[in-house]
């Protein structure tokens, strides 16, 4: 049979498990996904869909688009917490830590080497054009994940007093973002007259503990993609602890749109910014611990208690366009720190212009930005 499941996971190995697959089969499998997978979660689930269900035939196609729709429904960053899944379908506890390990290595070590050698590419003779023309293209992306996120909720009046109300509020206080979007959730549970218990738990200590709970806060608050981390993120990181700059933050989001995975290994440069490896390694950790605490803990042991449930499907209606509503917020805020002369507006109304038209992968919409800037800052010094 090969590897022998230690005692300890034993316990955590699903029954409905007919496969015993090899730690060492499910650690390459998603290794080679973390490495190669482009293109936002869904093209990652897809990805893990096709190689699982469809080639492998480890999981069933039912279970996989069931688990699919809980994870949804769920926070925490979507593709990653399918890998947990799978993981722990597979080879219980075990399998899952392995999966969502290897998930998110290639994509953390990445950016934790953009972030070693950040101040070797800052001093790059072309590197302050590339990189703004590359801050212009994560914001186009932002952008259109805004549009995207929001599409099944335009047609809805709540939506958009949702999403509305989210970035009002988020504009006015800034500091209560994570309370802003519980605050959502909740109120479209209430309004239908069902009343979950929630509570969120604050705390502040070190700067490590800060960076670890900045983290996890982001990590237990994504809905519907990882760029929904970018609001809490760039408030505690940038506003609050002035860790790093508004440009800074924004090459965060550039590396981590141009790497394979999750975008959420952002954390990753962050941490690095504020204590070198180790602190890259603990905001890491923070933001991937809720999503691994609630599928491979908390998930198997209440999925057939809250199958049937409709408050979860309630809150997620609030939730979601909340978030969106807060993105919307920090992205045009973002916005103006970044579009501060003509060239650099020209290159995102371009950009902008080019992704509505061809609809390009993230990471290449980047690449064109930082080829595009140098250009039109020529053709600018040309003419004048």
């Amino acid at each position: 049979m090969g590897n022998r499941q230690p005692a300890i996971f034993c316990h955590f190995i699903p029954w409905y498990s007919l496969i015993m697959v090899k730690w060492s089969e499910i650690a390459l499998l998603f290794l080679r996904i973390g490495s190669l997978g482009f293109g936002g979660p869904l093209a990652l689930v897809a990805l893990m869909e096709q190689e699982c269900v469809t080639r492998k035939k480890w999981v069933k196609r039912e279970r996989f688009e069931e688990s699919f729709v809980f994870c949804k429904m769920l926070p925490g960053p979507l593709a990653y917490q399918m890998a947990l899944w799978v993981g722990h379908e597979l080879r219980g506890v075990g399998g899952g830590l392995i999966a969502g390990v290897c998930f998110v290595l290639p994509a953390a070590t990445l950016l934790f080497l953009f972030a070693k050698y950040y101040q070797f590419i800052q001093g790059l003779s072309a590197s302050s054009w590339i990189l703004d023309g590359m801050r212009i293209g994560a914001m186009v992306i932002i952008l259109q994940s805004v549009g995207s996120l929001f599409s099944p909720y335009r047609k809805k009046v709540t939506g958009w007093l949702y999403a509305l109300s989210g970035a009002l509020l988020l504009t006015l206080l800034p500091r209560w973002e994570p309370l802003i979007i519980l605050g959502g959730g909740i109120l479209s549970v209430l309004l239908l007259k069902k009343y979950p218990d929630f509570r969120l738990k604050l705390q502040s200590v070190s700067v490590l503990l800060a960076l670890f709970w900045t983290h996890f806060k982001a990590g237990a608050l994504v809905f519907g993609t990882g760029l929904a981390i970018v609001p809490i993120l760039e408030r505690e990181v940038v506003t609050k602890y002035h860790w790093l700059t508004q440009k800074e933050f924004l090459d965060a989001l550039v590396f981590g749109q141009i790497t394979p995975g999750p975008v959420t290994t952002l954390s990753s440069f962050i941490g690095y910014q504020v204590a070198e490896g180790f602190g890259s390694l603990i905001a890491t950790f923070g933001m991937y611990l809720p999503g691994a605490l609630m599928i491979l803990l908390f998930l198997p042991r209440i999925r057939s208690s809250i199958e049937n449930k409709s408050w979860l499907v309630d809150f997620q209606r609030g939730a979601v366009p909340t978030v969106i509503g807060c993105l919307m917020a920090a992205s045009f805020g973002l916005l103006s720190g970044v579009l501060v002369d003509p060239v650099l507006r020209a290159t995102f109304f371009v950009l902008l212009l080019i992704q509505i038209v061809w609809v390009f992968p993230a990471w290449l919409v980047i690449l064109l930005g930082s080829c595009l800037q140098p250009i039109l800052c020529f053709v600018v010094d040309s003419i004048l």
